[in-house]
């Protein structure tokens, strides 16, 4: 006699069903997602999940991993339906209204470790401000890898704020960070006058005429500001050689993220103020970081003081 508490499917039945659903949804990766949605459905790590394969699953458990399914349908990230997403080897907790972080950007994490154990590994402390930080992950995940490393993570979005609180606690660095809810086109203030060692932004650089060719998941699931700054994509690059040259240190560098196609662009912009521009390609082969010195003639002038700090 079968119980009312379970129905006659496995678990790797109802995965293979998750993922036959999200494939005819056109969903990007069907199998990974299925496998996540069902991980979270069940509270179980993937390993478990195909250990475990065979075993009946319960009515609760498949009428939420539907759900899960249906949400995914609908365009919902799969991101914000899990709570999480992967970065540096670690996990962000997301969720509605921030951005979702992807692997790419974990290039500006390799170029800066690099060139922090070359040129500070024996400094008392490192000063680093991340700029348009989302869910904190640059900036956190900094912090987590360079113990002396006190780190600035500046969002215009009360939301990502949120979620930077929430994921330095997560990560135990809530000690070295400081968290201010600004915009990155703004002055900053003058107290940051010659105080960082380096400068990491990853700005909203898709252009607006863009927006429509992004997957449906991203151009109508995460916040738009995040994605665009509605103009040619180039805005806070621009502004950027006026405002961060004075708060960096002699010899201080930056290091931004930029979109497929645009680091050419990126670097003759940042050529006005900084020199020794490297361009880095991600894993995919994309030149994803542009990367440059300060130049010491436009260094150090005085910036007016603005920016409320919360924390």
């Amino acid at each position: 006699m079968i119980s009312m508490d379970v129905i006659p499917c496995s678990i790797g039945s109802a995965l293979i069903e998750g993922e036959q659903r999200l494939r005819y949804a056109d969903v990007i990766r069907p199998r990974r997602h299925a496998e996540l949605l069902l991980e979270k459905a069940l509270g179980r790590d993937r390993t478990e999940l195909y250990l475990s394969a065979g075993e009946s699953i319960s009515v609760q458990v498949y009428d939420k991993f539907i759900e899960f399914i249906q949400r995914r349908e609908a365009g919902e990230p799969v991101q914000y339906i899990v709570g999480w997403a992967p970065f540096f080897g670690r996990k962000f907790t997301v969720g509605d209204g921030v951005f979702i972080p992807r692997f790419e950007t974990e290039t500006i994490i390799e170029q800066l470790l690099f060139d922090y154990n070359k040129n500070y590994p024996h400094e008392d402390t490192i000063e680093i401000l991340d700029l348009c930080s989302g869910c904190g992950v640059i900036g956190l995940t900094v912090a987590a890898e360079i113990a002396n490393a006190n780190v600035t993570l500046v969002d215009s979005s009360k939301t990502a704020i949120q979620y930077i609180k929430l994921n330095a606690g997560n990560l135990n660095v809530e000690d070295r960070v400081k968290l201010i809810q600004a915009d990155a086109l703004t002055e900053f203030p003058a107290s940051w006058n010659g105080l960082y060692h380096y400068v990491l932004g990853n700005p909203p650089y898709i252009p607006v005429n863009e927006i429509h060719t992004l997957p449906p998941d991203v151009r109508n699931g995460e916040p738009r500001q995040a994605l665009t700054d509605e103009g040619d994509g180039m805005s806070f690059y621009a502004r950027w050689i006026h405002t961060i040259p004075p708060v960096l240190k002699e010899g201080g560098k930056l290091y931004v993220e930029c979109g497929d196609g645009k680091a050419s662009s990126v670097a003759n912009v940042f050529n006005n103020a900084f020199e020794n521009l490297i361009v880095s390609k991600d894993l995919s082969g994309m030149e994803r970081v542009v990367e440059g010195v300060v130049r010491k003639s436009i260094q150090g002038t005085n910036l007016k003081k603005v920016n409320k700090i919360i924390i």
